[in-house]
């Protein structure tokens, strides 16, 4: 009998610590309701998975911090941080807090985990540039103009734009070590859908 019962909480045991983390809520359309992800949600690599994790904080529908967590080879976004021998990583520390405001980009207020999350967007007047400081880290900066033929040039108008954006006081003025801009004006795109609406 006590066998049986050592066996059941044993059972039980194991289940809570294999079980998925509480999910972070997000809108699946601006319309419907709300789902919670799970350990289906994440489907890129680990910088990339963070970054989404960190971007439902805060929402609408989400009213606190999304940490992203892997425990094995299963990653997870969760609100809940006392997950048992897991690596969790939340957008509130220092090391992902942004020190420079963002301006375009899907990072929100945290520093951007990877170059995609500033250049994948096409912004309708200038580039949406990933900016790699000295000793602020990194944020997601808007550029009016740059070389079609060097997208990694870094020109004043950023130095100026990133030291403006700074969110620290008292520290010195963040140094540019490396800019990524990718992606095309809008513009370009609006202008041949119309050309091509005109031919046709």
């Amino acid at each position: 009998m006590s066998l049986t019962l050592l066996f059941i909480i044993l059972m039980l045991f194991l289940q809570s610590i294999l079980a998925d983390p509480t999910g972070c809520k997000y809108k699946t359309s601006s319309s419907s309701g709300t789902s919670t992800t799970d350990s289906n949600y994440l489907t890129k690599e680990e910088k990339a998975n963070i970054q989404t994790c960190f971007s439902l904080s805060f929402s609408d529908v989400n009213d606190r911090q999304c940490c992203y967590v892997k425990v094995g080879d299963k990653e997870y976004c969760t609100t809940d941080t006392s997950v048992a021998d897991a690596d969790v990583k939340c957008p509130e520390t220092d090391d992902y807090k942004s020190k420079i405001a963002n301006n375009c980009g899907m990072a929100k207020f945290y520093q951007p985990q990877t170059e995609d999350a500033c250049t994948e967007i096409s912004l309708v007047d200038g580039y949406c540039c990933h900016v790699k400081t000295k000793e602020h880290g990194t944020a997601c900066v808007r550029q009016d103009k740059i070389d079609e033929d060097d997208k990694t040039k870094i020109y004043d108008e950023m130095r100026d734009a990133v030291k403006r954006l700074k969110l620290t006081t008292g520290d010195a003025d963040p140094e540019v070590t490396k800019v990524v801009c990718e992606g095309n004006y809008m513009t370009y795109y609006v202008f041949s859908l119309l050309l091509l609406a005109v031919m046709l």
